[in-house]
């Protein structure tokens, strides 16, 4: 199911749960069964939750509140740092393939893969889906097990 609009290359401020693009810049997107494939082969991505549940998919590293943006420079420029600092935590190896997923088709990944894009990582993925794409498919859950907070 599509829905969106065509790309984009700048981060959302407002509205995280509206749709995302179908598109963003310099960015794989990954379907379901993409996804599922790539997290089976022997160079299996980072998978980052932004968002966190409950559930999560199996493997994934929650980075709580990773995907906001901020219009304002006096909050925007403290959380980019935070946010890069602790990416960098996470998955310190920015040649490694990385992919953001959040709820479902929201802006929340869409954020946190551009903000990975300009920090260096060279293989960018966005899962646009979301957890709620990858419950539709039939496919498991684990525990949500969250690793950083960013706000």
């Amino acid at each position: 199911y599509g829905g969106g609009f065509g790309s984009a290359n700048g981060l959302r401020t407002q509205d995280f749960g509206g749709l995302s693009p179908q598109q963003l810049d310099g960015i794989k997107k990954f379907n379901t069964q993409e996804l599922a494939l790539a997290l089976k082969s022997s160079q299996a991505p980072m998978l980052i939750d932004v968002w966190s549940s409950e559930d999560a998919i199996p493997g994934a590293l929650t980075l709580l509140s990773g995907g906001l943006a901020f219009d304002e420079p006096a909050k925007e420029t403290p959380y980019a740092a935070r946010f890069s600092n602790l990416l960098k935590l996470l998955s310190p190896d920015t040649e490694k393939p990385i992919v953001f997923y959040s709820k479902g088709r929201d802006w929340l990944s869409a954020n946190a893969a551009m903000r990975a894009k300009k920090l260096g990582f060279t293989q960018v993925g966005w899962y646009r889906g979301g957890l709620d794409g990858w419950k539709a498919a039939g496919l498991p859950v684990a525990p949500a097990a969250v690793r950083a907070v960013v706000q």
